[in-house]
């Protein structure tokens, strides 16, 4: 991974470079943009993603990003949940810890490494010119647990809060 690993592990450290929580506004250039949801300020980035599972986020390599075409990896649903999806094993938990997560109290906060199915997104995206003289953002509504974001093989950003919405200035990283 990108960042160093004691920081997914570092139960202070929530988020790097992550926007604050805000009012999330679209803009439509018409009432006829508006009533088809076509916006002129948003990409939509649901769809088949680029996609590479690991047993556990040890095995993650960062030269992913730069190893060959995306073609030649798996696909995924996004937005979706990679268990359900044939990658890893799905569990329910209605009134307990995730099995990642130690529940002896010596061991917290205690996150397994050993444990801890991992998925890497990738996804190619055409930025619209009229984007380039403005500040870009990307914007996930929902990770489990830990997202980390890269564009063009730099490291954005970070935040482990799961299932909340994570958005990022991603401006000096596009071209």
């Amino acid at each position: 991974m990108n960042t160093n690993v004691a920081n997914h592990l570092n139960p202070r450290l929530i988020q790097i470079n992550k926007q604050a929580p805000h009012f999330e506004a679209v803009s439509y250039t018409t009432p006829e943009a508006f009533d088809q949801g076509v916006s002129s300020s948003l990409i939509d980035l649901n769809g088949e993603w680029a996609f590479k599972f690991y047993p556990t986020p040890d095995n993650v390599h960062s030269g992913l990003f730069s190893s060959g075409p995306l073609d030649e990896l798996d696909t995924i649903e996004v937005p979706g949940v990679m268990e359900l999806q044939g990658y890893g094993k799905p569990y329910y938990l209605a009134m307990s810890y995730p099995p990642q997560v130690d529940v002896k109290k010596a061991a917290i906060p205690s996150i397994s490494t050993s444990d801890n199915p991992t998925g890497l997104y990738l996804r190619d995206v055409d930025i619209p010119p009229h984007f380039m003289d403005q500040r870009v953002f990307i914007r996930f509504n929902g990770a489990k647990s830990l997202l980390e974001v890269s564009i063009n093989g730099q490291f954005v950003g970070l935040s482990k809060g799961s299932m909340t919405p994570h958005e990022f200035e991603i401006t000096p990283y596009i071209h």
